[in-house]
């Protein structure tokens, strides 16, 4: 009774801790002894088994893996993981079997998945208690502890058969090792995000003022962790291999490696500048727009950087900055292409002017309308979209009330098939009249809507 007993709590804390996963907290994450982890192992029919379990760690531990940050970002729906060792340059590709991508760096860090590891819906609490990222390799999260395991080793020692008796009876001793590196909370900080510096070295300074100490020198390919960002500035702490922490500024001017470009389109009181990587090109297919600078015409000094953009417009380079008036407020706003898909779906980063900050801010409403053209004079968004290679449509917005809304939609669903092979489509004409929706439908034939794919 007392084995039953013993097993039972066993697998009642398993099945408490399962079910309790959740988002990790941010911070710093120290590695504790390995221990084995209950995984199922497969057994053969007609055998008795008697079993001697061991663990190991999963990470290798020449690289001498102490320590990992953890940063939690609930609007960007991220968690990162930076894991911290002495000796990178040890590493050799696998860590254990089918191993984790690890990036190695000739100074102190490795990352996991280039450190994000997952990006679900952290802010509805995400299932995150069993990841399995490759075969034979398992990444479960809780919310003060992780670990990295991966399948287990079986080791058979020896077999005895008792063929005295009908069927034979096998006995199989065996020993499994659990490979598992588990990590625990250590020190709770708000890390919302972890940055590779880019640059061949950036200063880190006491106060967000480049007049202020320089605290001391990161170089590239080194890691922070953000603990927040303010207008042209991200308050940072360097964690070393051992877990000691150096607290400082960074400034996003600095931190870009591209080359400004000065825009063509400007406001009466601003002008823009686009940091390229690599390029003072106009037709430079692979360059990337990394950052925007917004500089005040009148002092001639730098106001605010939008950065991470990652953007790839098919503009030239110093014209890829539109200034309009996207909400229709007055003030002059500022949008980019992200990048040209192979559809007409195209995504553009649409910030809007704030008045009482006098800041652009990113508007993820309107950034979301694909392919976006603004009427000043209907004070109307119109959107041209594509579902699929047969369904396609334009969408107009306004706003009422302050609150952007669906106005009117035209949309060709050409995706329909009749038993006998006959296509057809779904001719939808929406409208948005006195706070209702009308939609009105029309069934017609693809050689009706299309006269030119007739046979």
């Amino acid at each position: 009774m007392k084995r039953y007993i013993i097993t039972y709590l066993i697998l009642l804390f398993w099945t408490s801790v399962l079910l309790t996963a959740q988002v990790p907290k941010a911070g710093i994450y120290e590695i504790k002894p390995s221990y084995p982890f209950p995984y199922p192992i497969p057994q053969y029919s007609g055998e008795s088994y008697h079993t001697n379990t061991k663990a190991e760690p999963y990470l290798d531990e020449k690289l001498q893996i102490k320590y990992t940050v953890v940063s939690v970002d609930t609007s960007a729906k991220t968690v990162k993981f930076l894991f911290l060792a002495k000796n990178p340059e040890l590493y050799n590709g696998t860590v254990y079997g089918y191993a984790p991508k690890l990036e190695a760096h000739a100074g102190q860090y490795q990352t996991v998945m280039d450190t994000t590891v997952w990006g679900g819906d952290l802010s509805s609490g995400y299932d995150f208690r069993s990841i399995q990222m490759y075969a034979g390799y398992y990444f479960r999260i809780y919310p003060e502890q992780f670990f990295l395991a991966g399948t287990p080793k079986v080791l058979t020692d020896s077999l005895h058969m008792d063929k005295t008796v009908f069927p034979v009876i096998t006995t199989r001793y065996q020993t499994v090792i659990y490979p598992m590196s588990p990590f625990f909370l250590g020190n709770a900080r708000p890390y919302i995000d972890i940055q590779k510096i880019n640059v061949d070295s950036i200063s880190l300074y006491q106060n967000p003022d480049v007049a202020s100490r320089k605290m001391n020198s990161i170089y590239g390919g080194e890691y922070v962790a953000v603990l927040q960002e303010a207008t042209n500035w991200y308050e940072v702490e360097q964690v070393s291999v051992n877990a000691t922490i150096t607290h400082g500024w960074l400034s996003k001017e600095e931190l870009q490696s591209g080359v400004w470009i000065k825009q063509q389109q400007h406001t009466d009181a601003y002008s823009f500048d686009v940091a390229w990587s690599d390029t003072t090109e106009n037709d430079l297919e692979s360059a990337v727009a990394q950052a925007i600078r917004v500089r005040s015409i009148k002092t001639d000094t730098t106001l605010q950087i939008i950065d991470r953009l990652g953007a790839t417009p098919t503009s030239p380079v110093n014209n890829c900055i539109q200034v309009q008036d996207c909400n229709f407020d007055g003030y002059p706003d500022i949008h980019i292409m992200m990048f040209l898909p192979a559809g007409p779906n195209i995504p553009h980063n649409i910030y809007v002017y704030n008045p009482k900050t006098k800041l652009f801010e990113f508007d993820l409403t309107l950034s979301e309308i694909t392919s976006p053209e603004f009427n000043t004079k209907t004070k109307t968004i119109h959107s041209s979209w594509r579902g699929s290679c047969c369904d396609h449509g334009r969408d107009t917005y306004r706003y009422i009330n302050g609150k952007l809304i669906l106005v009117a939609r035209y949309q060709e669903d050409c995706t329909h098939t009749k038993e006998d092979g006959t296509e057809y489509c779904y001719i939808i004409d929406g409208k948005l009249i006195k706070g209702k929706w009308i939609e009105k439908k029309k069934k017609k034939l693809v050689s009706e809507v299309y006269p030119e794919e007739k046979k």
